[in-house]
């Protein structure tokens, strides 16, 4: 299908909404449960972006406005507050809830992205397995399975693994559903611009700093939430523009099913910088709000 305009749209809508998760870090004070109105607000802004995403895209794709509103807006907004339900769910204290909470994150993660292209919440399901994704592709015979990786979470794996100064934490991993990586004692984690924080999310990859005592798990809860937000943007805007230019070259549509380089997202977030870092950014005022739960 032809894009009206895609290449235009695509680094602005990136930059507008990224979360720059290269640069996102843990807060640094504490935060009490979030109220009803808070999750109120939060679910509704959830929502919002959601639905204009999704109205956008299907406009990039060719429909009339008006059209790609009354057929996506609804939908992507209940897409946008279940994928909050899923940051709620991952912020939680219990074992393993990072695990599922990405899970119910990456299903409204899914349902956004085949509503942007046209198609129903249920067309397509997504599983977030460390840098790995398995979707569930409804056809006209049944669900078939497709495997892909993210080539940034596996550069940010790879990376934690090849460096002697990190440590994988395999039992934390499980429990957030995406990589953690530990420093050698005594050492704390630095963003690229050379700040030094208590826990770094590049990707879907997690980095804690050493001695964060009573305040690890918020740092822990606060990070999984910076995983999240990456995995809708990279999921529903960067991943259809990296599709779209993959197709563009010689066996391109032969690796675009199952490669995502994720590097719009990235390099957005490098180019953003201080200002992904900021905690006065919404993906951070998110995070801090969510890591008290």
């Amino acid at each position: 299908m032809r894009f009206r305009a895609f290449h235009f749209l695509a680094l602005p809508l990136l930059a507008l909404a990224a979360a720059a998760p290269a640069g996102a870090q843990s807060s640094e004070g504490t935060f009490s449960t979030p109220t009803w109105a808070v999750d109120a607000g939060l679910a509704g802004a959830n929502a919002l972006v959601a639905g204009t995403l999704v109205t956008v895209m299907r406009w990039a794709r060719g429909e009339p406005l008006a059209d790609a509103f009354r057929g996506g807006f609804g939908e992507g907004a209940l897409a946008g507050v279940a994928a909050y339900g899923g940051k709620r769910v991952a912020a939680a204290r219990f074992t393993g809830a990072g695990l599922v909470g990405r899970q119910l994150h990456g299903a409204a993660v899914s349902g956004t992205r085949s509503v942007a292209e046209g198609g129903g919440l249920t067309d397509d399901l997504s599983l977030f397995l460390g840098p790995l994704r398995l979707h569930l592709l409804r056809g006209p015979d049944s669900p078939r399975p497709l495997w892909s990786v993210s080539g940034l979470d596996l550069y940010w794996l790879g990376y934690g693994v090849a460096d002697s100064r990190f440590t994988l934490d395999w039992g934390e991993s499980l429990s957030a559903g995406a990589p953690v990586f530990r420093p050698d004692r005594g050492r704390r984690i630095r963003t690229p611009s050379g700040q030094s924080v208590s826990g770094a999310a590049a990707g879907g990859v997690l980095f804690l700093s050493d001695g964060l005592g009573e305040r690890e798990p918020l740092v822990f809860a606060h990070e999984r939430v910076h995983v999240l937000q990456f995995d809708f943007l990279q999921g529903v805007a960067a991943q259809p523009v990296e599709r779209h230019l993959l197709g563009l070259l010689p066996g391109g549509k032969h690796i675009q099913n199952h490669l995502h380089p994720d590097l719009l997202l990235g390099s957005v977030g490098l180019l953003l910088g201080t200002r992904a870092e900021s905690r006065r950014s919404p993906w951070e005022v998110e995070a801090h709000l969510l890591e008290g739960k």
